[in-house]
């Protein structure tokens, strides 16, 4: 049974890079396309041709062909960079076709394989398609070692030998005295390169000039909107004030809730009140380490946050064990919008498109006081996904 695909158009005013439109008009420009080239391969590029935006290649019809985002010649390498703004499932096999199809456009009939020319697959994503948390994937088969017997004599036998990316298959002599064995190192040399760039994880690129890509096609262009969620009592049961790892347990439908946050377009970014920093009671690797664990049951079950704002701060002295430093009245203690605010600075969020969902009356007066859409508190024994089901369908 077939299925039918729908599509949503957008004004042009809505349009962002990594819409279709959009990255093919900026990417059409030969000089912008290729110093985005030189900014994702850290390389300089003496000259391009005009891109080709989307080039289809479907050399039979009764197989599956391929359009390409945008398709870049050089002198001696090509280019096939695509735009991804949704989660893209298998990609490794998408890339390989890609570049299977890449490779029987370059060559006519009669054509010999060293006119293949090096090429570049580059998938630009939105989200981690591998869910590792790294800005940046290369893929390149590298050289790889392994053993071949040299005798005088024997039989032969063909066995496969694993090296670094993939099996190699090796004749090898099996002599009846003692096998001379030597370790000889191979290189493919296929000149194919294969790089998946996460711009959710912008900040974690060392480059600067990267970085600034990716923050930018994470799509910060634009006012982006958000969901602003406590974290105690909201994504994970409340223990008090959380000072112990093994304290950390998500909520009932709490990574539900987060992931159709994810799916919906909407940041969801958590606000929390930790004064146990200024107390004494929890210092910053331990909150780091329960935030990683947080994070971590999260994305078990393929849901993320996009950011974690807390306050360190309390207003009252007379704790065993205290941070002066951090004893003091601030903005960014909810109910203050000083998390709201820095957030908003970040991810440049439009805080009147965006909603809070809290359990506290500080989390409910903070929200509002941020000038939220709509600022929610669970009641005792809420579910936060039925608050974030309820607000998306409005």
């Amino acid at each position: 049974m077939g299925t039918e695909r729908t599509y949503n158009f957008k004004p042009v005013e809505d349009l962002v890079f990594t819409d279709d439109f959009m990255f093919g008009a900026v990417m059409r420009e030969p000089e912008i396309c290729k110093g985005v080239l030189e900014r994702l391969l850290h390389t300089r590029i003496d000259h391009i041709e005009y891109p080709e935006l989307q080039k289809s290649i479907s050399p039979f019809y009764t197989r599956k062909g391929v359009r390409l985002d945008v398709f870049v010649a050089g002198s001696d390498k090509v280019y096939d960079v695509e735009c991804q703004s949704y989660k893209v499932e298998d990609i490794g096999k998408r890339t390989r076709y890609y570049q299977s199809m890449i490779d029987i456009d370059s060559l006519l009939k009669g054509a010999v394989y060293s006119e293949l020319k090096e090429s570049y697959v580059i998938f630009i994503c939105t989200s981690d398609p591998f869910e590792s948390g790294l800005p940046a994937y290369t893929f390149e088969r590298k050289p790889m070692n392994f053993r071949v017997a040299k005798t005088h004599g024997g039989q032969t036998d063909s066995r496969p030998v694993r090296g670094a990316s993939r099996n190699v298959r090796v004749s090898e002599r099996v002599a009846r005295g003692r096998n001379v064995r030597i370790s000889e190192r191979v290189e493919l040399k296929d000149e194919t390169h294969h790089l998946i760039f996460n711009a959710s994880a912008y900040e974690q690129e060392d480059d600067p000039e990267l970085r600034d890509f990716l923050s930018f096609v994470r799509n910060l262009s634009r006012p982006q909107k958000a969901f602003f969620l406590d974290r105690d009592g909201t994504l994970n049961r409340s223990a008090g004030f959380l000072k112990d790892i093994d304290d950390m347990e998500l909520l009932p439908g709490a990574a539900e809730a987060v992931r159709r946050i994810n799916e919906s377009g909407y940041l969801a970014v958590v606000m929390t009140n930790q004064p146990q920093i200024a107390r004494g009671e929890l210092d910053f690797p331990d909150l780091r380490l329960i935030h990683d664990k947080m994070e971590t049951l999260l994305g078990r079950e393929g849901a993320y946050v996009d950011a974690i704002y807390f306050c360190p701060h309390h207003p009252d002295a007379g704790f065993p064990g205290e941070r002066p430093a951090y004893k003091k009245a601030c903005h960014c203690r909810k109910p203050g919008t000083g998390l709201f605010l820095q957030a908003a600075a970040d991810f440049r969020i439009d805080l009147t498109s965006s909603y809070m969902i809290g359990d506290s009356w500080r989390d409910e007066e903070a929200g509002r006081n941020a000038g939220c859409k709509a600022s929610v508190r669970l009641p005792e024994g809420g579910s936060l996904l039925d608050a974030v089901t309820g607000l998306l369908g409005r």
